[in-house]
């Protein structure tokens, strides 16, 4: 089973950058409409082989990134956070938990998998 990661990105096209990205190196990829779905299923243990969550930081939903990344983190501080967006945030390190990385789109599939990989390890 390959290691999972799971995507909230509303923009079709971005969201099959990613998906296609992360793919072809080994992950697989999970894509949820809404952050309240994301959250459900990493609290209730849908998948076994989740490792890592990428977000972008205005969704649909109540929710948007910033806060869905602090809920994952404080559910499960292990998994790997990456939070994405093409509006500037200056403060963006500021608003997210530890161990959380950002990155402004647009951004290069191998800018992608850098940060994520480095986000992993953390």
């Amino acid at each position: 089973m390959r290691p999972l990661v799971l995507v909230v990105e509303d923009d079709k096209l971005i969201y099959e950058v990613i998906s296609l990205t992360l793919k072809q190196v080994g992950f697989e990829v999970l894509g949820a409409p809404s952050a309240e779905q994301i959250l459900h299923d990493i609290t209730h243990q849908r998948h076994s082989n989740v490792v890592g969550l990428i977000t972008d930081v205005h969704l649909n939903g109540a929710m948007d990134g910033f806060a869905l990344a602090h809920a994952v983190r404080r559910h499960d501080p292990s998994l790997a956070v990456l939070v994405i967006s093409a509006r500037p945030y200056p403060d963006a390190h500021d608003r997210l938990p530890p161990g959380t990385c950002f990155l402004w789109k647009p951004f290069s599939p191998q800018s992608l998998i850098d940060v994520f990989k480095t986000s992993i390890t953390m």
